[in-house]
């Protein structure tokens, strides 16, 4: 499936699933003008492990061990990389730390953005992470259409 100067008159999402699937994820970058310094950083972020908070969450998340889904985590999004991003939920989880407490703008921006293109953004502060793990995954469940929320 070629995208580049290629019209199409399916939606993005239409263009992103192919037989029931999500095609890879340098393709749904592509289509959400993702440039090259945005998935160098986020292969950079995967690397690096995250901090203390995303360990522990993606440990949870991983592996399709909260409510069979499937999670992949510092997914670039157009200009934007999440922490952790479900596709067949079209669900995003970002963990804000710290360093987010001066950032309430571009966190707004971000969300705002990722809505648009009709994903769901949850926020969870790094301290919830910490001393409430199981009320967070029970969040996450939560907002998970109930048809793609099955094991």
């Amino acid at each position: 499936m070629r995208c580049a100067g290629h019209k199409n008159p399916l939606s993005l999402w239409e263009r992103v699933r192919v037989r029931g699937t999500i095609v890879s994820f340098s393709m749904l970058s592509h289509l959400l003008q993702t440039t090259k310094k945005t998935l160098e950083r986020a292969r950079a972020l995967r690397k690096d492990q995250g901090t203390l908070a995303e360990r522990h969450l993606w440990f949870q998340l991983r592996n399709r061990k909260c409510a069979g889904l499937k999670f992949r985590r510092q997914v670039p999004l157009g200009p934007f990389i999440t922490d952790f991003l479900c596709a067949e939920a079209r669900l995003i989880i970002e963990l804000d730390g710290s360093s987010h407490e001066e950032k309430e703008t571009y966190d707004a921006e971000r969300t705002r953005f990722l809505d648009e293109r009709g994903f769901r953004v949850l926020r969870f502060r790094n301290q919830n992470v910490f001393e409430n793990m199981e009320g967070v995954l029970e969040e996450i469940v939560k907002h998970v259409p109930s048809p793609l929320g099955r094991r």
